[in-house]
């Protein structure tokens, strides 16, 4: 191997045999321009509509997120869930679909494969909030969610569970609620999204374009 590419940060303290033979290219988004639109804000006649992407699974949070939902439901019926990405582990699906078929007000899109991005970026474009609420393990700790990246390069508000690089990463652009995954007070974060004033400044550090430099530098020099 001449070279490798690490897609955490993280990588750099978990992998010693890359040595100086490494560069980061991390998962960040790149977003088609018509796909940059307003949102509208949350209104009391607007259905609320939260997403969780991604990998469906007990580790990346989905059934926190639907307990999280659920709860925000009972709150105020506006909310609506969508769970959209793929699940390899069908006792996991059919556990998601055993929670959900009585509640209405939860969408599963789920495949085999992996789901394209263009029809996860659309329903990114039309949701108020996204959910990431993964299991914090020595797996996940050092790592940055792909959907960080795409919710906050949308601008979508953020419920995210507390882990501190990924707060540090939103806080300075009042991106998210945060919440303890373990003992939520559903009524507190649902307060917090009504008050609160998302996204006082523009995200950096979330897009591809600053990655796609460093990537086709590492190339050229490798076919020098």
């Amino acid at each position: 191997i001449d070279h490798f590419f690490l897609a955490e940060r993280g990588y750099d303290m978990e992998l010693k045999f890359p040595g100086s033979r490494s560069t980061v290219i991390e998962n960040k988004v790149r977003i088609p321009p018509d796909e940059q639109r307003a949102r509208d804000a949350v209104g009391s006649n607007k259905t609320i509509r939260l997403i969780f992407s991604g990998t469906l699974a007990e580790t990346t949070g989905v059934f926190t997120a639907i307990d999280l939902a659920v709860k925000l439901h009972v709150i105020d019926d506006r909310f609506r869930l969508t769970i959209i990405g793929s699940g390899a582990q069908h006792k996991v699906l059919e556990k998601i679909r055993l929670l959900i078929t009585p509640r209405r007000f939860i969408e599963l899109i789920a495949r085999d494969s992996p789901v394209p991005h263009a029809e996860i970026f659309k329903h990114i474009q039309a949701s108020d909030f996204g959910l990431i609420t993964y299991q914090i393990n020595p797996s996940t700790m050092n790592a940055i969610p792909t959907k960080l990246y795409e919710y906050l390069g949308f601008k979508l508000p953020i419920l995210l569970v507390n882990h501190k690089p990924w707060v540090d990463f939103c806080h300075p652009y009042s991106a998210a609620v945060v919440f303890d995954a373990g003992h939520f007070d559903a009524a507190q974060i649902y307060r917090e999204m009504m008050r609160r004033k998302f996204y006082t400044s523009s995200p950096a550090q979330v897009y591809w374009e600053a990655e796609e430099p460093k990537l086709l530098k590492v190339v050229e020099e490798l076919l020098r």
